[in-house]
């Protein structure tokens, strides 16, 4: 958190434990904040055996909160359920800040949900295969990321990279592509 202005806002990582994350969205978008979970439609069990498409967490536990470092202290003292998504630098864990460019493309990908968009969780992909490319019109103009293929997938997808937590992939016509 050291390296992280005072006075700046960023995305931080969040974790909140026991699937907490639609309440800490709720809490935390009532006070103004920017908050992000990444969603998506999903099967459910509703009443009497049905079967309904709902909106549910793509990963639970996950949000993102963009403030100061600061702000974020005060939060964590107000809702102590809310957790720091860590990484280890230099025998430390570091809390996980999320470039500004990187969030926005990862929520323009997310928040489109009529398109087939994949998550991938960074073990269950291998980015150093694909080639960086920018996508240049269409709904996803300016988004950049990697294209490779997906396994279960005949062509090749855009990979956008959130951190080092997840990524999405979504199919793109090669028309629409600019190696990077």
């Amino acid at each position: 958190m050291e390296n992280v202005d005072s006075d700046r806002e960023v995305w931080f990582a969040l974790s909140a434990p026991y699937r907490r994350e639609l309440r800490a969205e709720a809490e935390l978008s009532a006070r103004g904040i920017s908050v992000f979970v990444p969603k998506h439609y999903d099967k459910v069990a509703g009443r009497g055996g049905r079967v309904e498409k709902k909106l549910v967490p793509v990963l639970h536990n996950l949000l993102f909160v963009k403030c100061t470092r600061d702000m974020m202290k005060e939060l964590k003292d107000g809702m102590q359920y809310i957790q720091y998504r860590t990484t280890p630098v230099d025998g430390k864990n570091v809390p996980i800040v999320v470039p500004e460019r990187q969030m926005e493309d990862f929520m323009k990908v997310c928040r489109s949900l009529q398109r087939d968009v994949q998550f991938f969780t960074p073990d269950e992909i291998s980015l150093a295969q694909g080639t960086p490319v920018r996508i240049i019109g269409g709904e996803f103009d300016g988004v950049q990321g990697i294209y490779m293929r997906v396994k279960g997938h005949r062509n090749k997808r855009v990979v956008i990279q959130c951190s080092t937590l997840m990524a999405s992939a979504i199919e793109v016509k090669d028309a629409l592509l600019e190696k990077i």
